[in-house]
């Protein structure tokens, strides 16, 4: 599962993407946008265009499927996935189609909040440069917060009563939220965001980068006013940085 967030003196966007299953992503560079997504997906897990504009995602589920996820039970939880998501739609295709000529971040929440069908469950963050919204959706439900200042999320609803509400039902999530909560006040700098997302020191590094049966895919950095990715998808690989081409700048 994943942590998203946004440092908004720097006007950057963040994720650490976790999955349970091993996963091979693309950064696809595309006319007047960039994005993430595992090789094949129909929608990207990231993304930001030449607009400033730029959202990252946040999957939430049940304790049932994430308990038989961490335990290894793998066929379990694919079954119990596909019975809890039946009719289900992501919400992240829609957010990924409209990713090209998004002008603000409220046109996504306009999108979402007008789109009838049931959704999975997702945190999503939208921002652009002067302003960030983050969506909670679960089936027909769209729950906005306006923020103004740093925020994170990670894999539990702060409003939507679905997925884990207490510690006990996810404590992962819950221990990743606190720490990154924590440690996004003190970031100043890049530089700091980086750190806070790939620790050097062993401790803080088991709180958010993970290796057992959910573990750490990538890392990214959104920089909405650069219009830049920072990318890395491993704990020992510096950060790559991608920059949104000037030719589709104009």
């Amino acid at each position: 599962m994943c942590t998203i967030g946004l440092n908004r003196e720097l006007n950057v966007l963040f994720k650490n993407r976790d999955k349970n299953v091993h996963t091979q992503e693309e950064v696809v560079m595309a006319d007047g946008y960039i994005a993430l997504r595992t090789i094949g997906a129909k929608y990207y897990s990231l993304g930001f265009n030449k607009f400033g504009c730029g959202f990252v995602s946040a999957a939430v589920n049940t304790p049932e499927w994430t308990k038989l996820t961490e335990d290894g039970e793998k066929e379990e939880a694919q079954a119990l996935f596909k019975k809890e998501n039946k009719g289900l739609l992501s919400p992240m295709i829609l957010v990924s189609e409209m990713l090209p000529r998004i002008r603000k971040a409220e046109e996504w929440v306009t999108a979402l909040s007008g789109f009838d069908d049931d959704f999975r469950g997702y945190n999503i963050l939208f921002a652009d440069l002067y302003s960030a919204k983050i969506v909670e959706v679960f089936k027909k439900k769209r729950i906005v917060n306006v923020f103004t200042d740093n925020f994170v999320r990670t894999n539990h609803f702060q409003n939507i009563d679905f997925g884990p509400k207490y510690y006990k039902d996810y404590p992962n999530s819950f221990d990743r939220y606190q720490y990154v909560e924590k440690e996004l006040g003190k970031t100043r700098r890049l530089e700091d965001i980086f750190a806070m997302l790939k620790p050097k020191d062993p401790e803080k590094c088991k709180r958010i980068w993970r290796d057992e049966n959910f573990f750490t895919v990538s890392t990214s950095v959104i920089s909405l006013s650069e219009k830049c990715l920072y990318y890395s998808n491993a704990i020992n690989k510096n950060y790559q940085l991608i920059v949104l081409s000037e030719k589709v700048l104009t």
